[in-house]
């Protein structure tokens, strides 16, 4: 039989398919169309779900059934025509559907209200059809409300459980704004512990979720619109990674990183509007046409052209999400792009500090609960007794450690004695100032270099916290001497150094960025026995991000190990993530065509590999880094001089 080699070298959805189309190549059924210039559509397949679309007759009601039957016969499944459903436009007579229903011996409906847990057809009241993530949003919360949670619960309950449940929903539709508000009013009153008449961030999440693999279902031209709403915040964060240029355009396209909107000025009209990328490289030498580009931008512009790096092997243009280091799209980081967006927008210097406050509270690696206290330290909303004042409650505002003056946020954590004590003996032994900001002396903390020194002050604070409520509320006296002895440090685990084969050369990289738009490498290449055989460093005027340098760095440790004829290496670096991607552990899509430079180049070895090597076992490269800044390019075959001792001689002959 026919069917059964369809089956067989097509499947049984390629099988109905196909017997659909012929049915409809020789006029038996009609199928649908949203417009009189598309095309017809008589079914769509979706996972074991199907939609039939067919004009309301006997005829071809009767056409579809014997499909069905030759479908059943040659698969061997049976259709189940009781979970099947018919619905009719609002022009047929009843009668007919009444016939066509004895004929299919399906369920009739007046409408599918939903599919796939998503509503199919959509009313005026777009409220009133998505009330049911409403619904389901507060069934859930009216369940926690019964338990006794810490904060920490409640804030891992909202992100993980609460906030994902609209999100499937949003991946279709754009929520409207009642909606998003009543959601999030729910959540804030489980958060903040409302009792009484519990039943708008979710405006931009829902517009950046839009683009997550969403088709219309049919719904007019409702979900069509929800889902072009997110092309311009798309449109926005996409640039492209310059491989040869040709699909560039110069003006019209996305390409520059570091300059507003990747998007360069026409100032000239030397180059032609349609102008491609690779106009302005230099194709023998794979590199930029210094020359064109600075006769045709401006000095900033023409530095963060010049300062894109380019592969050697002329890969093609690739198209990537900018804000994501894999280089693909995400809600999430689409999400924080719009908050940003939205705050740069609003004045003052308060919000940029408050945006950078929190953006470091939140990847500081403490535990949930001293980032939640941290959050409400930095916002000044801790039940202080003078904040507890302000709300009307009337409470004697004296300090609960030293009982003379208010308990203010900054007296509790700066100003009173308990507190001072606890900072000079904690291992930091610091000193605080009466003048000292409470809120710059957090983000200072928090912008420390030393992790550990940083983890070790907010679980301080804390500390302090805690031994506050302990004396308010069940009078335990703790001595401040003792409060620093925290044990919520988490101490990112150490990598151990493996000495190499004998035979194998060692080359350690490292790269700087620094201020003043100059980048510089350093480049040291050990024995197998651990002896100095070169030492190089390099200094360009390029300005990029690290991850970028170090792989540049490595790429140019590897050129030289080529030059210098060396067989069998292993490549030593610093930077984790930059290891990670050429050894194709993660992906990152800034640095991804110069790591698959580093990936060709170490194919070219009779042995050679990447490895990460912490930041205390890479002082040699590191110091090659300094000596790049003060001499610029330069080599050694001895073992070059350290920074310091060239800046207390002054002899920068070395």
């Amino acid at each position: 039989m026919y069917l059964d080699g369809v089956v067989s070298n097509l499947g049984e959805q390629a099988a109905k398919q196909s017997l659909l189309k012929e049915a409809c190549k020789n006029k038996n059924i009609h199928g649908i169309k949203v417009a009189r210039q598309a095309p017809t559509i008589s079914h769509l397949f979706f996972a074991d779900d199907s939609l039939l679309f067919v004009r309301a007759s006997e005829t071809e009601a009767s056409c579809i059934m014997n499909i069905l039957k030759v479908y059943q016969e040659a698969s061997g499944q049976v259709v189940n025509l009781d979970k099947s459903e018919a619905s009719f436009s609002q022009n047929v007579l009843d009668d007919v559907k009444e016939r066509i229903h004895n004929r299919m011996q399906v369920k009739t409906v007046m409408r599918h209200s939903k599919y796939l847990g998503l509503p199919i057809i959509l009313g005026r009241s777009k409220k009133e059809i998505f009330s049911m993530v409403i619904d389901r949003v507060w069934k859930k919360i009216k369940g926690w409300k019964e338990k006794y949670l810490s904060r920490s619960g409640k804030e891992i309950l909202i992100k993980a459980v609460a906030q994902a449940i609209p999100s499937y929903v949003m991946s279709c539709f754009r929520l409207p704004a009642g909606v998003c508000h009543e959601i999030e009013s729910m959540l804030a009153k489980f958060w903040w512990g409302a009792k009484n008449g519990e039943r708008k961030a979710l405006d931009q999440l829902g517009e950046v979720g839009l683009f997550k693999g969403s088709w219309g279902h049919g719904v007019q031209s409702y979900a069509w619109r929800s889902i072009l709403s997110a092309r311009e915040c798309v449109s926005k964060g996409a640039r492209w990674l310059i491989g040869t240029g040709t699909k560039v355009r110069i003006w019209k396209d996305r390409w520059i990183p570091g300059i507003s909107g990747f998007k360069p000025r026409r100032t000239t009209n030397l180059l032609e509007p349609n102008a491609t990328v690779s106009e302005l490289i230099d194709q023998d030498l794979s590199c930029w046409n210094y020359e064109v580009v600075n006769n045709c931008f401006d000095p900033t512009e023409a530095n963060h052209i010049l300062s894109i790096p380019l592969s050697f092997r002329r890969p093609s243009d690739e198209l990537i999400w900018h804000s994501e280091k894999h280089g693909c799209y995400s809600v999430r980081s689409a999400y924080h792009s719009l908050q940003n967006e939205l705050m740069n927008k609003k004045l003052g210097p308060s919000n940029a500090f408050a945006c950078q406050l929190w953006k470091k509270v939140w990847h500081v690696s403490l535990h949930p609960r001293v980032k939640s206290f941290l959050w409400r330290l930095g916002k000044d909303i801790l039940p202080t007794k003078t904040n507890l004042l302000k709300k009307g409650i009337k409470i004697d505002t004296a300090c609960s450690f030293c009982g003379v003056n208010e308990e203010s946020t900054k007296h509790l954590f700066l100003e009173c004695e308990f507190s001072r004590l606890a900072c000079f003996s904690s291992p930091l032994g610091f000193r605080i100032t009466p003048e000292t900001d409470i809120f710059d002396w957090l983000l200072e903390c928090l912008e420390d270099p030393n992790t550990l020194s940083a983890q070790l002050m907010c679980t301080l604070l804390w500390k302090v916290w805690n031994a506050r409520n302990l004396r308010h509320f069940q009078q335990q006296i703790k001595d401040p001497h003792l409060v620093p002895m925290a044990k919520n440090v988490r101490v990112p685990p150490q990598t151990e150094y493996a000495c190499p084969d004998r035979e194998v050369f060692t080359i350690q990289t490292d790269a700087g960025c620094f201020e003043d738009g100059f980048v510089t490498f350093g480049c040291m290449i050990k024995t197998g026995d651990s002896k100095l055989f070169y030492a190089a460093c390099k200094k360009e005027a390029i300005q990029v991000d690290p991850a970028t340098a170090e792989v540049l760095a490595i790429r140019w440790g590897l050129q030289l190990a080529k030059e210098l004829h060396i067989g069998k290496i292993l490549v030593q670096s610093d930077a984790l993530n930059v290891v990670d991607c050429i050894n194709c552990v993660r992906q990152f899509a800034s640095i991804d065509l110069i790591a698959i430079d580093v990936r060709c180049l170490l194919s070219s070895f009779s042995l050679g590999s990447v490895m990460y090597l912490c930041r205390q076992q890479n002082t040699e490269a590191h110091n090659l880094v300094g000596l790049g800044r003060l001499f610029g390019d330069r080599s050694w075959l001895v073992e070059p001089p350290s920074v310091s001792s060239v800046l207390s001689s002054g002899d920068f002959s070395s």
